[in-house]
């Protein structure tokens, strides 16, 4: 209290959470340091990077059920977070760091922060340059920034390039193997998310059959770690639904239909709740393709249900859009106009251009067959031209 009166540290309350967040002043560590041995500060700042790399590591997971609870805390703890990795670095720590970057990246990904993520990543990538194996040996931490620079070009629509880049890091991870090398990285693991990384750059590329071969590689092997590995478990689930993007590509419906049920079943098992929401939303995107609204509906349902258990906005107004979908194939224009006009309010909260433009092309569509007043479908219509102009402005 005294503290706090001081204007020292203040309390933030955390969504969901009884226990509030403490804040320190900025000044507070750095004149507590100067009362510090420089052992004894040496000793504490080990112990300081170990135990938010840990808190990083639960983080992550935890996003999988609770994101909004995750992030709250990821938001707050950031500068803490992103000084550990500093100090994770300066000891040289590059699996670690590694690692601890990679979980990092993915809630600046989140948070809309691209640049501070590529910033936080040229860094380590920098700092690994200066100690790479003098073996030549391919180390936990290569392993982990190749990864995550061909996940980058694939995201950012170089998939040719990102395919050459994981079939080159394959080829190394085979030889590694063949030379029993005593490689520093999970071989049957790693190997696999190289082939689910390797698939998902033919799908990019549209080479859904192609990409299947490798889906059902990876699929074999985390089958076979999922009985001791809860990640490769939950990995088993999502490459389920790769697959099942892949056979719905080819036409193979059925078999998609048995390989996202598969997925679904994996992702409630281990509880990764927003695996589960994307398996079931493309359950009803299988399920409107062949013209059975009624189990679209439900999936789709399903789906909303689950993002929004979850706070998921982004997810929530895309179910709600499907739904609409839904409404309007079956001719129930005044649901159909409920739920496009739901997901518009999400779309324009989040300052989503294309959403907006999506949304409200969809309702001046739906005011025309509703034989709406001109006034009505021209406002859509409207609105649609001012989002698409946002989205290319």
């Amino acid at each position: 209290a005294e503290m706090q009166a001081a204007a020292l540290v203040s309390v933030e309350p955390l969504p969901n959470f009884k226990i509030p967040f403490l804040k320190f002043h900025p000044t507070l560590l750095p004149y507590l340091a100067t009362q510090l041995a420089p052992e004894r500060r040496a000793e504490l700042e080990t112990r300081y990077w170990q135990a938010y790399y840990q808190l990083a590591r639960q983080l992550y997971e935890l996003d999988t059920q609770h994101p909004i609870e995750a992030r709250a805390i990821v938001r707050r703890e950031m500068p803490n977070l992103r000084r550990a990795l500093d100090l994770a670095l300066e000891a040289g720590a590059m699996d670690e760091a590694v690692d601890f970057a990679a979980r990092l990246s993915q809630f600046l990904d989140n948070f809309g922060r691209w640049r501070e993520r590529d910033e936080m990543m040229e860094q380590v990538k920098s700092k690994n340059e200066k100690v790479k194996s003098k073996d030549g040996k391919l180390t936990k931490a290569e392993f982990l920034l190749t990864s995550q620079r061909g996940d980058a070009m694939l995201q950012q629509g170089h998939a040719a390039e990102a395919e050459r880049l994981f079939r080159d890091l394959l080829k190394r991870m085979s030889f590694d193997s063949a030379q029993d090398a005593g490689a520093a990285y999970d071989v049957e693991y790693d190997r696999a998310m190289t082939l689910v990384r390797l698939g998902r750059c033919l799908t990019a590329q549209g080479r859904p059959a192609q990409a299947i071969e490798w889906d059902h590689q990876a699929l074999q092997v985390f089958e076979r770690l999922s009985t001791t590995s809860k990640d490769a478990k939950e990995m088993w689930g999502k490459v389920y639904s790769d697959l099942a993007d892949n056979l719905t590509a080819i036409g193979k419906f059925d078999e998609a239909q048995t390989a996202y049920e598969a997925s679904v079943k994996i992702a409630r098992e281990v509880e990764d709740h927003r695996a589960t929401g994307v398996a079931l939303g493309q359950l009803g995107t299988l399920a409107m393709q062949r013209g059975d609204l009624k189990t679209a509906h439900e999936r789709y349902t399903d789906a909303l249900n689950t993002c929004r258990a979850m706070g998921e906005q982004q997810s929530e107004a895309v179910y709600l859009h499907q739904l609409g979908r839904v409404a309007q194939e079956a001719k129930q224009w005044d649901e159909a106009e409920r739920c496009y006009r739901e997901s518009l309010k999400l779309e324009v909260q989040m300052n989503h251009a294309e959403g907006v433009a999506q949304t409200c092309n969809q309702l001046a569509i739906v005011a025309g067959w509703m034989r709406r007043s001109v006034t009505r479908t021209a406002q859509w219509k409207h609105l649609n031209a001012l989002a698409l102009k946002l989205k290319c402005g």
